[in-house]
């Protein structure tokens, strides 16, 4: 331990001997440590963190699943009970649901993510309010209209001690607090929290558009809407409560056929981001995780190998001191350890920057996603001692892999000739490359994948910015209001939207208004399977089709600019159920004939009104997801027949519109009702660049062109200096060649071409190692191939230049060096 404090002070006073080295080979390791933490820490948040509540592995998901289809569904509420009352394998069953919904707070509304409960949901996860308390038992189905706050809500609230007790308005309904949630837990999901918690009896006044069976009551035994987990038993494992609810499925099935038959009930461990109705495994967020940290660890390679080349320069400067260590009784061992401690030293000045790294980016990536979100965020991202722990290892791998290999080789000297300090063993060189070349190949393969790899991500995102989605994108604006927010009903809502597309329609500028529940692009999708009406009511699989569904008033086609290419669309009052199918439905329903005039039959009828349509017209394709590798079949019913509260108005102008009209628009929407909440106001332009899509493909390209970046710049480090050093190892040989006659541009060609073969060979071999990354990639790119020969070429051509052009200098110097000089070396 003495003589490891001894070398340890010796290794810093040796450090603080070349303060700008040390400074730089800091950097250096502090971009890849921080990378990789930074990571890590996001890997940790989702796959590692403990979970905000006790034993989570004894947490089960109980999913209901179609035995012959082999499709999933919720659990009604009826069935629930049952089901509660008869099990034996869970201490606790509970339920819940999801709920986009209005919360209003001094006077403005705005939408949230509401989750509605079971009584006994939080003791089921086995968590302590913060304050107040949970549900009562007789809160659950009895309309008691009470809620828990999350901690997030109540913390942005400014944690106001008289919170508990206070009321809040939901929807238009005056809830009252009784207690709030602790500190990071967020139900089922490790990613969002809700901003609140109610009774599961609330769902019928909460529920939203988007719930399939949001028209039947919580006590129909066909509303299959609820999402079911509970915790096991000490004692009992999967298998036995497999066995356990499949019993009680056969006897729900036996009671009540009609809406249990061939159904039955599976256990399944929790996901950390639970909140689907099907099993759900974290394999997608594993895959993510890889993904991420693998491409850390390149850039940690990339600034492995620049410094190993850095230590390796310095080793051979101090060959003369290694030898003398040596010669003087050294061991080898001895040497290899002092320069290991040096590398260590370095990795740990780099680690501390890196924790700072790790700490800033991940805030800034959720800072960034919280703009699209309608759900508060609950990724935890402080740095715990896995990440610390983490780091301290990036540190000490860090330092093997850029110390050991110069170490071998600086314990291994020339005596006679490192004494003298001579150039023997430092200036060998092997057949192709010189001693500090390979490092520096491999740095600039490296490189190659991430510059690859940001290029295809840039050009996806490119792309996908500027595709032809079949409809008006710069001249067109949409807004989005949310009538059930405020507690409007039908009625008031249908007549809010008539009046809203009326007052729009008389803004200077505006050409047409129309209406329509879902927008392309957004957060939201709707489908369903529908059949040709000649398949009968019972359709074989053949002829089913699914599609995207959506509804539609009259104006809206032609304000989207979608072409009519047979029939015709909506008017503002139809009499009977009708439908418009783009041309890829029809096409795949009515191949051989027209599709004006048939009737569409809705297999999967879930909202109580949908049946037999009569197709009115066929529209063009469209898009509304920029991951579509192809528009998808849909079609639209008419709004007056199939009402959503939740609506988006497109108002199309003359041109494209600007800030003013978005405000004239703003403000018509007042004039009309100053209540209503503006949930999204902007043109359709903006709406596509602003989208969760668009911002995975920008964000990925960001980060992948930020690592791509640095890269660059420690492979124009490396290349410089492993060649400003050859350079001034062979000065003598130079020397002697202008001595006999070398003109400058042979010594020009002497040095690049040294330099050419090793940018070449590196590129070459980097773009073998990005081909293969492209593969890794390809599930995650917007219309660009994982083979682009435009990425893989600006790539090459970049790569092979900054790495040709780091060579010019210390060529230049060779060219000009003084032949007496030179010679006077020896």
């Amino acid at each position: 331990m003495s003589t490891l404090l001894q070398e340890t002070r010796f290794a810093a006073r040796d450090l603080r001997k070349s303060p700008g080295t040390t400074t730089l080979a800091i950097a250096v390791l502090a971009l890849g440590i921080g990378g990789n933490s930074a990571m890590f820490n996001i890997t940790n948040s989702l796959l590692f963190r403990p979970l905000a509540f006790p034993h989570p592995e004894r947490l089960m998901n109980v999913v209901n699943q179609d035995v012959e289809s082999g499709n999933h569904r919720g659990i009604s509420y009826p069935n629930y009970l049952d089901l509660r009352e008869s099990v034996t394998s869970f201490e606790s069953l509970a339920v819940h649901n999801m709920a986009l919904s209005g919360i209003t707070e001094g006077g403005e509304t705005r939408r949230a993510f509401i989750a509605m409960a079971s009584a006994n949901y939080f003791d089921t996860f086995g968590v302590q309010p913060f304050l107040g308390r949970f549900f009562r038992t007789e809160e659950e189905s009895t309309g008691a209209r009470v809620a828990v706050l999350s901690h997030g809500l109540f913390d942005r609230q400014g944690r106001p001690t008289e919170a508990v007790g206070q009321p809040m308005v939901l929807n238009g309904l005056s809830y009252t607090v009784i207690g709030i949630a602790p500190p990071g837990f967020g139900g089922t999901s490790v990613l969002f929290s809700p901003d609140l918690w109610v009774p599961i009896d609330s769902s019928e006044a909460l529920a939203n558009d988007f719930e399939s069976d949001a028209w039947r009551s919580l006590h129909d035994r066909a509303n299959h809407a609820l999402i079911l987990f509970g915790r096991l038993r000490d004692g009992v494992d999967r298998e036995q409560a497999d066995a356990d609810v499949g019993r009680v499925a056969a006897a729900l099935a036996a009671s009540f056929p009609e809406v249990n038959e061939h159904h039955t009930f599976t256990v399944h461990p929790m996901s950390r981001v639970s909140v689907s109705t099907s099993p759900q495994t974290d394999d997608e967020m594993s895959m993510l995780s890889a993904l991420l940290v693998s491409m850390a660890t390149v850039l940690l390679l990339v600034a492995g190998l620049n410094l190993a080349t850095l230590q390796g320069a310095r080793g051979l400067a101090r060959r003369r001191e290694i030898a003398v260590r040596i010669a003087l009784g050294s061991g080898r061992l001895a040497v290899i350890r002092q320069l290991l401690i040096e590398s260590l030293l370095l990795a740990l000045g780099a680690g501390v920057l890196g924790l700072a790294v790790a700490w800033a980016v991940p805030r800034l990536l959720m800072m960034s996603m919280a703009r699209f979100m309608p759900f508060q965020l609950m990724l935890r991202v402080d740095l715990d001692w896995r990440v610390i722990a983490a780091t301290v290892g990036f540190c000490v791998l860090a330092s093997l892999f850029v110390g050991l290999l110069p170490a071998l080789r600086a314990s291994r000297p020339d005596l006679v000739a490192d004494l003298n300090d001579k150039e023997g063993g430092g200036a060998r060189r092997g057949r192709f490359f010189a001693r500090g070349d390979l490092p520096v190949l491999f740095e600039i393969a490296l490189s190659m994948v991430l510059l690859v790899s940001a290029g295809l991500f840039l050009k996806g995102a490119f792309t996908a910015t500027h595709l032809d989605p079949g409809f008006e994108l710069d001249r067109q604006a949409i807004v989005e209001i949310d009538s059930s927010l405020v507690g409007y009903d039908e009625d008031r809502g249908r007549e809010l939207l008539t009046l809203l597309e009326q007052r729009l329609a008389r803004i200077p500028g505006v050409r047409s208004v129309g209406s329509a529940g879902i927008v392309p692009f957004g957060m939201i999708g709707l489908g369903k399977t529908v059949a040709p009406s000649e398949a009968g009511p019972e359709p074989e699989e053949e002829a089913k089709v699914g599609a995207a569904f959506n509804v539609a008033g009259a104006g809206y086609f032609e304000t989207m600019g979608i072409p009519v290419l047979r029939g015709r669309t909506f008017r503002a009052s139809e009499g009977s159920a009708v439908a418009v199918i783009d041309e890829i439905l029809a096409e795949r329903l009515w191949p051989e004939t027209d599709a004006v005039g048939r009737h569409l039959r809705v297999v999967s009828d879930d909202t109580g009104e949908l049946g037999e349509v009569e197709v009115i017209g066929v529209v063009g394709p469209i898009r509304d997801s920029v991951f579509d590798r192809e528009p998808s079949p849909r079609f639209w019913l008419a709004n007056d027949r199939q009402f959503m509260a939740n609506a988006h108005l497109h108002v199309g102008f003359d041109a494209a519109p600007d800030s003013a009209m978005l405000e004239q628009m703003r403000a018509a929407i007042r004039e009309v009702d100053e209540k209503l909440p503006v949930l999204n106001l902007r043109s359709m332009r903006s709406h596509l660049e602003s989208s969760l899509e668009i911002w995975v493909l920008r964000t990925g390209g960001r980060l992948f062109s930020v690592f791509a970046g640095v890269a660059l710049l420690l492979t124009l480090a490396g290349v410089y200096g492993v060649r400003a050093y050859s350079v001034a190892r062979r000065s003598r040989e130079i020397g002697i060649r202008m001595a006999l006659g070398s003109t400058v541009g042979d010594t020009l060609r002497l040095i690049l071409r040294d330099g050419l073969r090793l940018a070449l060979i590196g590129s070459v071999l980097g773009l073998v190692l990005a081909a293969g990354a492209a593969r890794l990639l390809a599930g995650f790119l917007f219309e660009v191939s994982a083979g682009d020969p435009v990425v893989f070429g600006v790539a090459f051509l970049l790569l092979f230049g900054v790495a040709l052009g780091a060579c010019v200098v210390p060529a230049r110097r060779a060219a000009r060096l003084d032949p007496l000089l030179a010679l006077r070396t020896d």
